[in-house]
């Protein structure tokens, strides 16, 4: 069983980089740290409004940054940010958003996948909830693109020790991306490569 954990700034190619990814590995599935944290955010509205149906947690990924009316003249972003670091985690301490995805991994492990790959890692404790449960199966994929940064999000690199990890630059075409991925897949399989590298 292998976690690849996708950390970059937002506009970094992450989803990009998982489902690439997926057409990569057997087995394998896409999992967020911020499922949880966008459904609660979309139940919260929906519940101040008074109306029955929660918007699906990738209904705002293509405008997360853009005005809502939906979210009361704030972004979405804004208002995930606020329900992660505000009300969840005062609540159920700094690691919730790592245990939750961390109870889906060993179910669907029990079903008979391989490997899991998150797309929207960026907290430090979230991560260090996975490496405690799964061990050295934890591989950190850093990724940078020219004028990417972490201003104005929540997250931020991550950097666990024992644990693989890459860095993928990617400021060329999809297609450079991809064979990128593709030869740290080949290396993680072959063994070809030592911790902290």
């Amino acid at each position: 069983m292998r976690i690849f954990l996708l950390n970059g700034p937002p506009r970094s190619g992450k989803d990009a980089a998982g489902e690439m990814l997926m057409s990569l590995l057997d087995n394998a599935c896409i999992l967020k740290f911020a499922e949880p944290v966008k459904m609660s955010a979309h139940a919260v509205m929906r519940m101040m409004r008074g109306e029955g149906t929660v918007p699906l947690s990738e209904a705002f990924d293509t405008c997360k940054d853009e005005p809502s009316p939906f979210f009361f003249g704030l972004t979405p972003r804004d208002v995930y940010i606020a329900v992660s670091e505000k009300l969840c985690k005062p609540l159920y301490g700094e690691g919730i958003f790592g245990s939750l995805p961390a109870d889906q991994i060993q179910k669907k492990k029990d079903e008979g996948f391989e490997n899991f790959i998150i797309t929207d890692s960026g907290f430090q404790q979230e991560a260090e909830v996975l490496q405690d449960r799964f061990g050295v199966q934890v591989y950190v994929l850093n990724l940078c693109r020219n004028g990417a940064t972490f201003d104005n999000d929540s997250r931020g690199r991550i950097d666990l020790e024992d644990c693989l990890s890459f860095e993928i630059r990617n400021n060329g075409t999809r297609g450079d991306l991809r064979v990128r991925l593709a030869e740290v897949v080949r290396d993680i399989e072959n063994g070809w490569v030592k911790c902290n590298d």
